[in-house]
């Protein structure tokens, strides 16, 4: 069988997935600045938590507030109006609900195959109790059923105090976009507070996630983080700029279909490791002793040998061969992880010689561990590692070439605060610290617009350092990149269908075309392999159909299961998922 690329490879595994997604827009409620969300939501929510009107639009400049819980069974849209990106967006911010407090969670999602979508709007999530006590609103989105679907575009999401989107329900489909999550921890613990918190804790699946140009600023624990047992059908992370996590950026664990591609990452782990943080034990795997010594242990993409609760879950949703030992599961995961710029800037190493209690200097953690070297290196798995840009292994980051020349202002903004949280997290016992926060004294509950940062950088190789040949990091600080990625992503994609689906026997793939066209049409299994060419040749213009019947594909054996039916015509291509339960 000859194989895809890897790229092509976990974009098939996602196929349609997004626009399966349908969201029904019953009615749309344009809602007043200076509502209570929750009061407005609750007129049209039913005893079943079902709404009536599900669409809401909230003003540019407006200001709304957040006072209860929402829980809804039912497809959840806010959506900020459109208009001059100059002009701050539509903000919600918490208010105090009648017994005083402030609730830790806004939305809870409770509907199989339901959807929460928000686009263009501040979620504030710092309240003025909050800058007096350090308690501040947790989660914006918890949620828990199956299927569900959680779509974020053109957010800012400030000073939530624990991750973003809670995911505890399989098949989950998340999705965002040209967002920016600052100011995010939990201000006790250094592994809370990052964007996205997979709760299965004995093994769960996931449909996919895809996280893509966005910027995360001042962070709590990781921007993503994903948990033993846990498997997706597909992660892409590409061209998104991580600048001070307190724990490494990316959490990957055991997932199987991952692409992180064309992140700019800097101030990785900023907690960094102390002398006194002890020596975990190295690890024997299969024979080989692989090191896990406190240099290691915060590596910018954290990888790990599948446990056991995965293999359910590999196997039912991946396809995977689980028959036989585990070396041979392990060889069938896949994983690009290229193009990305790792940086540790001075002002963060030189902190880290002030802070540590133990004194003098902590070194940083390196790209990758020990474990996941070997893993690259012995596990013949699909997997492409190269063309990163940085700190090549190298034991002290000021040795760094790839210095991305970012507004020292900026770095200054963000690291001095942050530096102070260390240090008391570190130094002083039981610390409870007031939010440390990258926005000027005053401001932390009311934004200024524009926001202050600005993680444009000047470096010209990662300029056209992208797989693509865009910038490295977040395109959303280089608008004339932005505008060619967006052109690119909406090319024009050719409409492929097949009936029946699900099928037993056969099914019938059908297409149009508008002009004469050399058309190639394939299926590919789940693992991106070719299983069948169908067309391979050039077609005149029309409707065209063409039967695929694997009960009489010869030379290889077709097992039930999903595959993705591939239309190539021109440079345009289009996906079908076609699902056989077998004669």
């Amino acid at each position: 069988m000859r194989k895809i690329s890897t790229n092509l490879k976990v974009l098939l595994l996602i196929g349609a997935i997004a626009l399966s997604s349908t969201s029904l827009v019953k009615a749309q409620v344009e809602v007043e600045s200076g509502s209570d969300i929750f009061q407005v939501i609750s007129q049209y929510l039913d005893d079943e938590g079902m709404l009536s009107e599900n669409t809401f639009i909230l003003q540019r400049k407006g200001v709304y507030f957040m006072s209860e819980t929402i829980y809804t069974n039912d497809d959840l849209i806010l959506k900020g109006e459109e208009g001059d990106d100059d002009v701050m967006p539509a903000m919600i911010i918490p208010r105090a609900a009648v017994d005083g407090n402030y609730v830790g969670t806004w939305f809870v999602m409770e509907g199989i195959g339901k959807t929460f979508k928000a686009t263009d709007i501040i979620f504030q999530m710092l309240s003025i109790q909050a800058m007096e006590t350090g308690i501040n609103v947790n989660t914006l989105v918890e949620a828990n059923a199956e299927n569900e679907r959680i779509i974020f575009d053109k957010l800012v999401i400030n000073g939530a105090g624990n991750n973003v989107i809670a995911s505890d329900g399989d098949g989950q489909y998340i999705k965002i976009t040209n967002c920016r999550l600052r100011n995010n921890r939990n201000l006790t613990d250094d592994w809370s507070g990052g964007f996205i918190y997979g709760n299965w804790s004995a093994g769960g699946w996931r449909d996919s996630l895809i996280f893509k140009n966005n910027t995360l600023i001042n962070i709590g624990n990781t921007g993503l983080r994903c948990f033993t047992g846990e498997t997706s059908r597909a992660i892409i992370v590409d061209h998104n700029t991580f600048f001070g996590t307190t724990r490494p950026s990316l959490y990957t664990w055991e997932q199987s279909n991952v692409q992180i591609t064309n992140n700019l990452i800097a101030a990785s782990h900023a907690s960094g490791n102390t002398k006194s943080g002890g020596t975990a034990p190295d690890i024997d795997i299969w024979g080989k002793v692989v090191s896990e010594d406190p240099m290691h242990k915060g590596s910018m993409y954290n990888i790990a040998l599948l446990d056991a609760a995965a293999y359910p879950y590999v196997e039912s949703v991946l396809g995977f061969d689980i028959s036989g030992n585990q070396e041979s599961i392990e060889e069938q995961r896949m994983f690009t992880i290229a193009n990305n710029c790792t940086y540790w800037p001075p002002r963060l190493v030189m902190a880290w010689d002030t802070i540590d209690e133990d004194g003098g200097k902590v070194n940083p953690t390196y790209r990758t561990n020990d474990q996941i070297d070997w893993i690259f290196e012995h596990i013949k798995m699909n997997a492409e590692y190269d063309n990163s840009y940085g700190h090549e292994g190298s034991p002290d980051a000021l040795t760094s070439s790839f210095d991305p020349g970012f507004d020292q202002a900026t770095v200054k903004r963000i690291l001095d605060p942050m530096n102070t949280w260390i240090d008391g997290f570190r130094n002083e016992e039981g610390w409870i610290p007031f939010m440390c926060n990258i926005d000027d004294p005053g401001k932390e509950v009311q934004l200024q617009w524009p926001l202050p940062e600005n993680l444009a950088y000047t470096n010209e190789d990662l300029k056209q350092g992208g797989t693509d040949g865009l910038p490295v990091g977040d395109l959303n600080w280089f608008k004339g990149a932005l505008g060619i990625y967006n052109h690119r992503a909406s090319a024009t994609k050719i409409a492929v269908s097949n009936y029946p689906n699900p099928f037993s026997t056969f099914t019938t793939i059908s297409y149009s075309l508008k002009e004469s066209s050399e058309v190639r049409l394939t299926i590919y299994n789940i693992m991106g392999e070719e299983v069948a060419v169908l067309v391979n040749e050039k077609q005149q213009p029309g409707n065209h159909t063409v039967r695929w019947d694997p009960r009489r594909a010869s030379g290889y054996s077709v097992a039930k299961g999903i595959y993705m039916c591939k239309i190539q015509v021109g440079t345009n291509s289009g996906y079908t998922k076609v699902v056989y339960n077998g004669y």
